[in-house]
């Protein structure tokens, strides 16, 4: 183990429970006293947090918790080479413990610690390495965990303002490097889904037991509110935005700040921001030079102010409002048969006849970027389609932003994403 008290965790969460700084201190406390805690990846299906201790024997007593389901969730906790982590003070993701304060904060010496361990985490809930088939941390990615060579102030100052790219940084360099690698570490190693205490085989003699601290509770972190930035002002527009992330369902409520550069979109269902969540970010997708990126946000649903109910308020040179309707929606009956990450490629629908022709189309949309392909579907009762794919995925999402719902002789296009198959 190396001489640092800092551990790394990571845990398994694919549907977005929201674990708190909380929860991490009342299933940690019971190794030693907790300084510092950081969470600097909430937004992915494996949720990352960094525990600073008083001393590098606590943080080896927390890699007990290596391998073990806490509240059906897998984790992981590795040691780091992180001399300590520092932050923000107005960072909501992450907590100072200092001896001193006495309120708001119990601190650990003042906690119950028996020696009766079992009621923390009882044995039979490790799962045995012969079982897992878990291997341990390959030392290629220790310099990984040392993130001394990163700036580590964070700056997740609110739920909304996630953008800094120091923070991008920061989590990016364990991201890089072993995020493949997490997945087949929570996997068995005949491919099997791991399973949680309540799905494990009875002759694996797993008993359904989990910590006696406060059971994570069942909200998610996923709403039907979706936080998405950066947008250049003075080139986007809303139906810009609208004819990108309409692609993804169907939206009812959006406020694009132009002076921030950022929009708040409400979908009518929260599939559409669990899937954007999992896969726009991925791609690095732009927008006239712009690195978009979607984050999760805490509202429930957009409330307009100062204005009657089912009514717009009148926009701004800072702000602008949009509301949809069962008219203006993509998909009838939440049938999101297009939900596909975006790509290079695009899928042109609604098209008539004497559109359906290669010359006209290549003029249309190569003014957007280089195409390398077109390939075009006609089928019955005029249900004609196009698939262009372009030379790179910035093209394909401003033909998109701009070219969706355009009216050719009394039909609108309508423009989706595709998967690369052709």
């Amino acid at each position: 183990m190396a001489d640092s008290a800092v551990v790394l965790i990571c845990i398994q969460n694919p549907d977005f429970i929201n674990i708190t700084v909380t929860h991490v201190y009342q299933n940690f406390i019971q190794f030693g006293t907790i300084e510092k805690i950081l969470i600097f990846e909430r937004n992915k299906p494996i949720w990352k947090a960094l525990v600073q201790f008083d001393s590098h024997k606590s943080a080896e007593n927390a890699l007990q918790l290596n391998n073990t389901i806490m509240h059906g969730l897998s984790i992981l906790v590795y040691e780091s080479n992180r001399k300590g982590i520092e932050f923000q003070a107005r960072n909501q993701y992450a907590k100072y413990y200092i001896a001193q304060q006495t309120q708001g904060i119990i601190h650990s010496a003042e906690l119950p610690r028996n020696d009766q361990f079992s009621k923390w985490l009882p044995h039979s809930q490790i799962l045995p390495k012969s079982q897992t088939g878990m291997p341990p941390l390959p030392s290629q990615f220790a310099e990984t965990l040392n993130f001394d060579k990163v700036d580590g102030n964070s700056q997740y100052d609110s739920e909304e303002e996630v953008t800094d790219d120091k923070q991008e940084d920061f989590s990016q360099q364990f991201v890089n490097t072993i995020d493949n690698n997490l997945t087949q570490l929570l996997k068995f190693s005949d491919g099997h889904r791991i399973f949680t205490s309540q799905q494990l085989p009875s002759n694996q003699q797993v008993e359904k037991q989990i910590f006696q601290s406060e059971i994570l509770p069942q909200k998610k972190l996923i709403t039907k509110v979706l936080y998405a930035n950066w947008f250049d002002p003075n080139q986007t527009t809303m139906s810009m935005i609208y004819n990108i992330f309409s692609t993804f369902g169907n939206i009812q409520k959006m406020i694009f700040f132009k002076t921030k550069c950022n929009v708040l979109i409400e979908y009518s269902t929260e599939v559409s921001v669990k899937f954007l969540l999992t896969n726009f970010n991925e791609g690095n997708p732009t927008l006239f030079g712009q690195k978009l990126k979607v984050y999760p946000s805490n509202y429930e649903f957009i409330f307009f102010r100062n204005c009657e109910e089912g009514q717009l308020p009148k926009n701004t040179e800072e702000e602008e409002f949009y509301m949809g309707n069962e008219a203006s929606f993509r998909y009838k009956d939440n049938n999101f048969k297009y939900l596909v990450a975006p790509s290079q490629q695009i899928m042109l629908t609604n098209l008539k006849k004497e559109f359906c022709e290669e010359g006209i189309i290549y003029n249309t949309f190569s003014k957007f970027g280089a195409i390398e392909k077109i390939k075009i579907f006609c089928e019955e009762k005029n249900k004609n389609k196009c698939l262009i794919r372009y030379q790179d995925m910035e093209s394909a999402i401003q033909a998109m932003a701009i070219m969706h719902n355009y009216d050719f002789n009394k039909r609108k296009i309508q423009i989706f994403f595709s998967k690369n198959k052709s």
